[in-house]
């Protein structure tokens, strides 16, 4: 159990039972993660909507986005992350060779050109590699990329990174 008192199954209502009756639907169970996340309705609303906002109605495809949710805490010692992110990437058809690739090496990870650059650049970017960032967005670009997505990929891994203290040091635990 968590540290901070979060909002229940049963006790959920309005935007918090709408989100914890999706996971449900989907994975069989509300993750600790998100019920943790309910310790404050005002930021469980935003982050639930701005997460709703990249998974539905962004340029960037789920497998990309989930690879960047997957690496960003395994670099980071974000076990949970990893572990919660995996389950959700194997919906998408990856296997556990692929989740090991992208762990170990992303470089070597089965995307196209333009998807891997940009994995790579946000990776690099949330890590502090801020090595030729200029000439790798002109590249991006190149690709087909806008400064929107640029953005945002790299905000969402910034994200995750964020959350990993917060998850580890709330004692959230691990339910997968």
């Amino acid at each position: 159990m968590p540290l901070l008192k979060t909002i229940s199954e049963e006790e959920a209502t309005s935007v918090v039972k709408k989100v914890y009756d999706g996971y449900q639907s989907v994975f069989g169970k509300v993750p600790n993660v998100i019920k943790f996340h309910s310790a404050s309705q005002t930021t469980f609303n935003y982050l639930m909507g701005l997460l709703n906002e990249f998974s539905n109605n962004s340029e960037i495809d789920p497998l990309t986005l989930t690879f960047l949710r997957i690496i960003i805490p395994h670099r980071n010692g974000g076990t949970y992350c990893v572990k919660f992110q995996s389950k959700i990437i194997k919906t998408l058809g990856v296997s556990d060779g692929e989740i090991e690739k992208a762990k170990n090496d992303p470089g070597e990870l089965s995307l196209d050109e333009k998807r891997k650059s940009l994995l790579l650049f946000a990776i690099d970017v949330i890590e502090g590699n801020h090595n030729n960032i200029e000439s790798r967005l002109t590249d991006l670009r190149n690709l087909g990329w806008t400064d929107k997505n640029i953005y945002e990929i790299c905000f969402l891994g910034a994200l995750q990174k964020a959350m990993i203290p917060l998850v580890e040091s709330f004692k959230v635990e691990n339910d997968y």
